[in-house]
């Protein structure tokens, strides 16, 4: 007999968001194991990029408004008075997107009137607005569609708000998966940001606590969790990994770089802080100075959002005199971006220091090509996980001497045409799509028979 779960995902497609990929996979292959997924998510107008493209499998979608908050307000009237006169006389963009970090918190440093700002109106979250509009659909949901279980995907800690009220006033039992840690064990030094934590840690023990079951994506996230919250999750917390869908990706073959052909260096995703290129930029750089690399062996292409000091980004390429190697791209749609890191040479992955219990999903989709890949990563998660494949060179994002040695391996490595061939698709079975919905499936099949 097929069982129903509700999803609560503010990321779903066609939202080009990475946090909208989890989600829709599990939706994809859930009907599998007799699971159905039913969607519950916001109206498109208000993602920022979306794919053209339509959903590849049947699957019932309920997308609400949200209501307008006062955080809204006002960044509306920003725009509006920040704006350019256009001379054309047409209407300026009326996008619902909620606006990037970026042009809240310039540099990554927030004066105190943004951050009491944004602690009173966009607390937990910006999407704060769809607390309402999700809740009453989901309730209504849970009803028509004889829902089993509530699902809810994070962030936005939102989110997880709609599901905990729905689970409370329906007595269907709740699951919480976070992608991304909603407090750290780091310890803020502004007043503002130590209320903040104590809202959120607040926030995240109600919910773990309603919760059947808690989610983590990687096993250090889910220990960091186990931690903080023990005894509560010593019994219901789990790790599953992002992993990648191997029908998006064809087998992988033997490559070598044809002779006289330039080495094609692609990242793609959004530049932050603590996702900063500068030091690879440096030891490219580096590397052309020294005479170990002349400029017409390398191109670099960056895909997706520059959020980080642009100005000091240009600079240093500036600098190096890289100017002419290294371009920046606008987000592309994911089936572009799938066949772009799949024809590329070496792909570039950086993950913050600030984020050790972290994965970025990307990892998971790089190894999926079988191609080179330079991984910049503090001790954590990504570099525990990357560090027994062969074809992962990992440094340090603030070692110059390690990354221009992960730089000179990977030349080599393709000059003698050293691919990895070890870690094919098949060898990467346990990190499919397929295979970790089939573990996020029976562990819904444990709590439908814990609660019936």
């Amino acid at each position: 007999m097929t069982k129903k779960v509700l999803m609560v995902a503010y990321y779903f497609h066609p939202d080009l968001e990475v946090g909208a990929v989890r989600s829709v996979k599990f939706a994809k292959y859930l009907p599998e194991s007799n699971w159905q997924a039913v969607i519950l998510t916001v109206r498109t107008e208000y993602y920022q990029k979306t794919d053209s493209s339509t959903l590849p499998f049947e699957c019932t979608v309920y997308r609400t408004g949200k209501w307008l908050t006062l955080g809204d307000i006002y960044f509306r009237l920003k725009q509006k008075l920040s704006a350019p006169t256009s001379k054309s006389n047409e209407p300026a963009s009326s996008s619902l997107a909620q606006p990037s970090v970026a042009n809240f918190q310039a540099g990554g440093r927030e004066s105190l009137w943004k951050r009491v700002l944004r602690l009173i109106f966009w607390t937990p979250d910006y999407q704060i607005g769809w607390l309402f509009p999700g809740t009453w659909r989901a309730i209504r949901t849970v009803h028509r569609e004889k829902i089993d279980i509530i699902y809810t995907s994070g962030p936005p800690r939102t989110g997880h708000w709609i599901g905990l009220l729905t689970s409370l006033i329906t007595r269907k039992p709740l699951v919480s998966d976070y992608r991304d840690p909603l407090v750290t064990l780091q310890n803020p030094t502004k007043a503002t940001k130590r209320i903040e934590k104590r809202i959120n840690r607040w926030i995240e023990k109600i919910v773990n606590r309603r919760s059947a079951l808690v989610i983590a994506n990687t096993p250090e996230y889910r220990d960091m969790l186990k931690e903080i919250h023990y005894p509560y999750l010593e019994s219901k917390c789990f790790s599953i990994l992002n992993g990648f869908d191997a029908e998006d990706f064809p087998p992988v073959v033997s490559k070598q770089v044809a002779a006289g052909r330039p080495i094609h260096f692609l990242y793609a995703g959004t530049l932050y802080e603590g996702r900063d290129p500068r030091q690879f930029v440096i030891a490219l750089g580096e590397l052309v100075k020294a005479g170990f690399l002349r400029k017409e062996q390398i191109v670099v292409d960056f895909y997706g959002q520059v959020e980080i000091d642009p100005a000091r980004l240009r600079a240093i390429i500036d600098e190096q005199n890289l100017t002419d190697v290294i371009t920046f791209r606008p987000l592309v749609q994911r089936s572009e971006y799938l066949k772009l890191i799949a024809d590329a040479d070496v792909l570039v992955l950086l993950q913050s220091e600030k984020s050790p219990v972290q994965i970025p999903a990307k990892t998971f989709e790089y190894l999926a090509t079988g191609n080179e890949i330079i991984a910049l990563a503090a001790p954590g998660a990504t570099a525990n996980f990357l560090k027994n494949f062969e074809n992962v060179s990992i440094a340090a994002p603030d070692d110059n001497d390690a990354v221009r040695s992960c730089i000179k391996r990977i030349f080599d490595r393709l000059a003698f045409g050293k691919r990895d061939q070890s870690k094919t698709l098949g060898d990467l079975a346990p990190l499919h799509k397929r295979e970790l919905t089939k573990v996020f499936a029976r562990l819904l099949d444990s709590v439908v028979d814990r609660h019936s």
